[in-house]
């Protein structure tokens, strides 16, 4: 099983999951097959087409899953222009379908799914196999925006919620949290059971998803958030978010945020995560304020 590095340290400590906004907290049902959410300590503070051939990249990618069934494209075309702007010497492959007016931009690497499936499995399996994503890529969804500059290590950073706790979800995102919490505890042993499901970009390592995926089999099944495991495994000293004190992630999952709790929580982030893809047109003009 995965084996965590002897020298690596663990120093967070348990807390409340920070999907909230306003002031009410919030329950997760997001699918977490692809992404993941919140925030962190002040002393942790940050200051295409469809490819036909492929030359190895030799800068960091950026990788997005899109379907056209389940996501946004406003929110996509504002991801992609805000990675641009705000991270230097990246790439930027798009998983799923091509959004033609983006092939400027980006690369596309094909996939279909059926239904509502979101298989991050395959998805990861192909930017492993592809040239065009390097071998360290940074997996960031299609309604997370990077809204200031900052470094890649700044995304390299791991950050969690606090320990996997089942009931703080619903529906099917809580029996899988449930079998990735047992599956941690009791098949990788020596490891910690912290939550992954964050919305923040996470860097992830080719060779370091191809031994887990050797060594851990049941992964193959969808039913385990794979984030969670791979980084319980691989993160060194991870830190846990607050987005009331740090300036990670300011992660809106409610329908209808109140302005006022945005205008306020937003200054000095370097994320933005919207649960609801339609409030592309809420948040943007926040965001064109801090550019």
């Amino acid at each position: 099983m995965v084996k965590k590095k002897e020298e690596e340290t663990q120093v967070a400590q348990d807390g409340q999951p920070v999907i909230v906004e306003g002031s009410e907290a919030e329950t997760h049902t997001d699918n977490p097959d692809i992404a993941n959410t919140e925030i962190v300590n002040d002393d942790n503070n940050i200051a295409a087409e469809a490819v036909t051939s492929e030359v190895k990249t030799t800068s960091t990618t950026v990788v997005i899953p899109f379907f056209k069934a389940i996501h946004s494209l406003d929110a996509l075309i504002c991801s992609v222009r805000l990675a641009l702007q705000n991270l230097k010497d990246i790439n930027i492959v798009v998983i799923g379908d091509d959004p033609e007016v983006l092939k400027d931009d980006i690369s596309v690497i094909p996939l279909t799914i059926e239904g509502d499936n979101q298989p991050l499995m395959m998805l990861l399996s192909m930017a492993i196999d592809s040239d065009l994503i390097s071998d360290q890529f940074i997996l960031l969804e299609h309604n997370t925006f990077i809204i200031d500059s900052i470094d890649i290590s700044h995304i390299a950073l791991p950050k969690h919620i606090g320990h996997l706790i089942p009931n703080r979800y619903s529906g099917k995102l809580a029996d899988i949290i449930t079998r990735t919490r047992d599956f941690i505890l009791n098949e990788c042993k020596g490891i910690p059971s912290y939550n992954y499901i964050t919305h923040c970009p996470v860097m992830l390592d080719k060779t370091l998803l191809v031994d887990m995926f050797e060594e851990c089999t049941q992964l193959a099944s969808g039913e385990y958030d794979i984030i969670s495991v791979y980084m319980n495994a691989y993160a060194k000293h991870p830190i846990e978010l607050d987005y009331t004190k740090d300036r990670w992630i300011l992660p809106i999952v409610s329908d209808k945020p109140d302005k006022k709790t945005v205008e306020k929580l937003i200054s000095g982030k370097c994320f933005v995560y919207i649960k609801n893809p339609d409030l592309i047109d809420f948040v943007t003009p926040f965001i064109d304020k801090i550019e």
